[in-house]
């Protein structure tokens, strides 16, 4: 017998293999034509990634129509319905009061009769955005307004009101006529003079209810995150697990890296999704590229742990929208060699979505 005091485990008791779960945000796609009537996962040769699909498990869950909604489940293993602002609040470190509304600020062009959300502003656009919502915060001054944005046009807006308003979502275009902003009209309207047809747009507004049950599943307990958005690390926020705010992949892979030898990590790439909305097929394929080559770059470092791959919901380069679909997952240790399969959209082996997580750490 051996001292598992220095980590070196009692006869008969197995070794525990760590598990780096890494959300491709809106990777599934349709298939576009420039790349032949494929997909961009079924269009790249990602080595790395589907060394994983061969070597192990591959199957599919249950899309979501938000990342949010996709985390919950799949943290507590039922379906749950959190409003987007509460979670973009918690994950941004917002403390919220009682009685308190959080809304989510997205960036949007009011023209055509329809809120249209924009991605990928240039700096002068954002910083033009923040100034202009400053100023009309004013317009609802009645409601006690606090306004704070973490990325380019995005950000988190809480007012003190017994209304929570049902306005417009993305990514799908809003017919304006249909449109109700409510008691945020003043501050919608204010905006417009300012800057002819872009504004910051709330939605997903909701109020935290301290009744709920937050209790995740038990495989929670040593899982970390790593993520640049407020959604995924809201909902870890949301649980009371440990999660980390990045600037981009890059920097959450290699932070991720050395997590791995004290438990399970999990790094949520949004940067997919937002070339999705994007319409941009061929920079989906390059970034996806890139992740491969950047996982397959650490492959002695990651040798010994499980890696998985899960995608949350389709997201068209095409129209720019999400895309509630059966969406691949797969689970295993990357191999030498030629892969035999291909990480790609699949109606196979089908996990529901509040028993994946088991699934890929059993």
């Amino acid at each position: 017998m051996v001292n598992s005091a220095k980590g070196i485990p009692r006869e008969g008791r197995a070794i525990q293999m760590s598990t780096l779960i890494v959300l491709l945000d809106g990777a599934a796609d349709e298939r576009i034509p420039e790349l032949g009537d494929q997909t961009p996962l079924q269009a790249l040769d990602k080595r790395f990634i589907d060394s994983v699909a061969s070597n192990g498990r591959l199957g599919c869950t249950d899309a979501r129509g938000y990342t949010h909604l996709f985390m919950l489940e799949f943290l507590s293993g039922r379906g749950m319905n959190v409003p987007r602002g509460i979670i973009e609040a918690l994950g941004y470190g917002v403390k919220l009061e009682e009685g308190e509304v959080a809304y989510r600020l997205s960036p949007a062009s009011l023209e055509d009769h329809h809120v249209r959300w924009e991605y990928g502003l240039a700096c002068e656009q954002d910083a033009k955005l923040r100034l202009m919502a400053k100023r009309s915060l004013a317009s609802i001054s009645s409601l006690h307004p606090r306004m704070q944005f973490y990325a380019p046009g995005k950000g988190i807006l809480t007012v003190r009101s017994d209304n929570v308003e049902d306005l417009p979502a993305p990514p799908s275009p809003v017919d304006l006529k249909r449109a109700d902003f409510g008691e945020l009209d003043p501050f919608i309207s204010a905006m417009r003079p300012q800057n002819g047809k872009m504004v910051v747009m709330p939605w997903g507004g909701g109020k935290l209810d301290r009744h709920v049950d937050r209790s995740p599943l038990a495989s929670t307990k040593d899982l970390v995150f790593f993520s640049k958005s407020p959604s995924v690390n809201g909902v870890a926020a949301f649980f009371g697990l440990e999660n980390h705010e990045v600037s981009n992949y890059h920097e959450g892979f290699k932070m991720s890296l050395p997590r791995l030898k004290t438990g399970n990590v999990f790094l949520h790439v949004e940067e997919t999704d937002d070339i999705s909305h994007r319409r941009e097929p061929m920079k989906k394929v390059q970034m996806l590229e890139d992740i491969d080559q950047m996982l397959g770059s650490a492959s002695k470092k990651l040798k010994g742990h499980r890696i998985a791959f899960i995608v949350d919901h389709g997201t068209s380069s095409i129209t720019g929208e999400h895309m509630v679909m059966k969406v691949p997952f797969a689970v295993g240790e990357a191999g030498p060699g030629k892969p035999a399969k291909k990480f790609v959209e699949t109606a196979e082996g089908h996990v529901p979505l509040g028993m994946l997580l088991d699934s890929l750490l059993s």
